[in-house]
């Protein structure tokens, strides 16, 4: 059928027409949308059928100045309003009242009545946080499920077959089956504009001609333009793309990224995110993955970057995550990839948010906070990355037969650390006391078995226990190096272990070291 783009003039039909049986030759000229009548808009606009279409099926009106500005940005709630106006009609959505389904979307809000409607016809679901972000830009995957689900609303089999690796799959796939995706959608977090808006409802009309349109396969995520984001609470920030909602954090965890609804066994999670964690557990889940080579989990990169050790490993179940553990010399955060699994483009945005962590409170030794032990005199100065300090009476094993089963004291610094396993596990730092140890000079301590035993000498309170020279169960880090009884059975994973700044951490807490 001939395209009528050239034509000057169409004469607008009034709206009581749409009821009358249309001659033939009048249906001619109806099936192909005239010029858009918009000063912005001119003829060989990409979009001029489409928003022609939408103009003349009271989709969309246009600005009071004449405009339909089709380059620009359009928000959720526009787009909501548009889809389920067009879809379900103004007596439907006037029926829906006035409940608030959403935090950020008030009584008052001139789209509510359009956010009820489409709530209740599942075309959306909002975010964890239960807000529905009405003023941020809509991105494709996000128009795609409203737009996919309102013209598939009465078809209950729209989605058989389709696949489901990610929330949005099944959508994209829809709308690239009906040949509705234009060409200016290039990426799955691209911004969607009005006329994009236009295109999409035009392609899934029976009055548009069959025009080229993308496949699930061409999409990937951009990852050229990134945001910075910064969270002084954490101590860390990093870049992501900008196209992404904000993070949003909640304390411990920072939540990113396009919504996923099918992950985690069907509850809703964003497809990112980033968390602080203990570094002694986060490195010995490491050693376990690399040295008992797990068949649920494999390390598919370990690498340093801006002085970090970086490893992204994969843990097989759950649809696949992708893991990230990031550490400096004190610290550790996590970041998990929800449901990415063998994904290329999703896996290289992972670890290049990964890349750009940076540590903002502690990116070298700072003796930023002070310990003060009134009970046994002293007091001293520790790294900010320190999580907690007790004084507590424990076992230390030495490393002989007899060991007299000593009971001693010892400053914990740092969490997690346990003796009664027999396995050091970091980090953590100790400060031992012993009945005869000397505040005011050197004390000597001498322990033997009866294999000739061992003689170690500690210089007052100033000795710590597993010094790198020492083979006990216990050790000092904060650079996470891994120790352990049996050497054979636990070795340190390549890049963690940085002897010489962690003497260089020893020597300034104990050149800190004061006695009352």
């Amino acid at each position: 059928m001939k395209h009528l783009s050239n034509m000057n003039h169409i004469p607008t039909i009034p709206m009581y027409i749409k009821s009358i049986k249309l001659l033939p030759f009048l249906a001619l000229f109806l099936s192909v949308p005239a010029n858009a009548d918009f000063n912005d808009v001119p003829s060989h606009h990409i979009n001029n059928a489409a928003i022609s279409y939408v103009q003349e099926k009271g989709i969309v009106q246009g600005y009071s100045d004449g405009t339909f500005r089709p380059d620009q940005e359009i928000n959720r709630a526009e787009f909501t309003k548009i889809v389920t106006l067009h879809k379900f009609g103004q007596k439907m959505v006037d029926m829906c009242g006035s409940r608030m389904m959403f935090s950020d979307v008030s009584n008052d809000s001139w789209y509510l009545k359009y956010i009820c409607r489409a709530h209740d016809a599942n075309l959306i679901n909002g975010y964890p946080d239960n807000t529905f972000r009405p003023s941020n830009s809509i991105n494709f995957v996000e128009a795609a499920k409203i737009i996919a689900n309102a013209n598939a609303f009465n078809d209950s089999s729209a989605f058989d077959g389709l696949e489901t690796n990610t929330w949005y799959e099944q959508y994209v796939r829809y709308l690239a089956n009906k040949e509705a995706i234009p060409v200016s959608i290039n990426s799955f977090d691209n911004i969607i504009t009005r006329g994009d808006m236009a295109e999409i409802i035009y392609r899934l009309s029976p009055e548009s001609p069959k025009r080229k349109s993308r496949s699930f396969e061409e999409f990937n995520w951009n990852t050229e333009s990134m945001s910075i984001y910064k969270n002084e609470e954490l101590g860390i920030k990093f870049s992501y793309p900008k196209s992404w909602d904000a993070p949003i954090s909640n304390g411990s965890e920072i939540s990113f990224g396009p919504f996923c609804e099918t992950c985690a066994e069907g509850t809703g999670e964003s497809l990112m995110h980033i968390s602080e964690v203990d570094s002694d557990n986060a490195i010995n889940k490491l050693a376990d993955i690399i040295n008992n080579k797990h068949e649920y989990a494999k390390l598919v990169s370990n690498y340093r970057k801006n002085n970090y050790d970086i490893f992204i490993w994969e843990e097989g179940g759950m649809c696949g995550y992708r893991q990230a553990y990031v550490f400096n010399n004190y610290r550790a955060i996590h970041i998990s990839g929800i449901c990415l699994g063998d994904d290329p483009i999703k896996s290289a945005l992972l670890k290049r948010i990964a890349e750009t962590v940076e540590f903002e409170s502690i990116t070298s030794p700072q003796n930023e906070v002070h310990y003060q032990n009134e009970e046994r005199n002293f007091s001293l100065e520790l790294p900010r990355g320190t999580r907690e300090v007790n004084w507590e009476t424990t076992r230390f094993n030495l490393p002989v037969e007899n060991d007299s089963n000593l009971n001693e004291k010892f400053l914990i610094i740092a969490t997690g650390a346990n003796e009664t396993s027999g396995n050091c596990r970091p980090p953590m730092f100790r400060i031992a006391e012993t009945e005869n140890v000397n505040i005011n000079g050197i004390n000597y301590v001498k322990e033997s078995g009866s294999d000739g035993g061992m003689s170690q000498l500690w210089e007052s309170i100033r000795y710590v226990t597993g010094y790198p020279n020492y083979s006990g169960s216990v050790c000092v880090s904060f650079t996470f190096t891994l120790h352990s009884t049996n050497r054979d059975v636990l070795e340190p994973p390549p890049a963690l272990y940085n002897k010489e700044e962690e003497s260089k951490v020893f020597d300034e807490i104990m050149e800190s070291v004061k006695f009352d």
